[in-house]
């Protein structure tokens, strides 16, 4: 039961910064802990002796981060707090990298935005081989290539053709996370 309490505890630790970080700041009025529901300070529990001394940008955020952790399915938070855990486990220049693809990203046109979400989906939908297979091959095709490979696999997964693809648009904020242009791990410029 102990180790129950431990790992409970751990994983709200975890959404809470995982939320922390996620989370879009918005401006809102303060509240007293005392405020929230139940559920809420049980989420943020470890932010009760310090809640006061937070700005109101903050509150506002670490409460809507409390209500999406809270209406995540027990899979949704697992998933959640491996993704932290792996966005912890980057060096600070892989996280640079990430910060300005997703900014490369959210520049883009809802067209090559939604291009490149497909693209990406399209990579994720294939098997592990041919992930792998497409990866090696990409370092070695020209920009024009690329490109060419990318459309046709966008144009494929609309017809529910998994295909082999990437997904990434070299150097257009593509939803990868690293080397060797594709990937499809967390912490990529997809806005999630």
């Amino acid at each position: 039961m102990k180790k129950n309490n431990e790992t409970s505890y751990g994983i709200r630790l975890l959404g809470c910064g995982l939320i922390i970080f996620l989370l879009a700041t918005v401006p809102a009025v303060a509240a007293d802990f005392a405020e929230l529901s139940r559920q809420q300070q049980q989420v943020l529990s470890s932010f009760k002796n310090s809640w006061d001394q937070l700005s109101e940008q903050k509150q506002e955020q670490l409460r809507r981060g409390a209500d999406s952790w809270l209406g995540m399915t027990q899979q949704q938070r697992i998933q959640a707090t491996e993704q932290f855990r792996q966005w912890q486990r980057l060096t600070a220049k892989q996280k640079q990298q990430i910060r300005k693809r997703y900014k490369q990203f959210q520049q883009l046109s809802p067209q090559k935005k939604q291009l490149l979400l497909r693209t990406n989906q399209a990579f994720r939908n294939m098997s592990q081989e041919q992930q792998n297979q497409l990866r090696s091959q990409w370092s070695t095709m020209s920009q024009e290539e690329k490109n060419h490979y990318s459309n046709g696999l966008s144009s494929s997964s609309e017809s529910g053709y998994g295909g082999s693809g990437n997904s990434s648009d070299s150097g257009s904020g593509g939803s990868g996370s690293g080397e060797g242009g594709s990937g499809g791990g967390g912490g990529g410029g997809g806005g999630r």
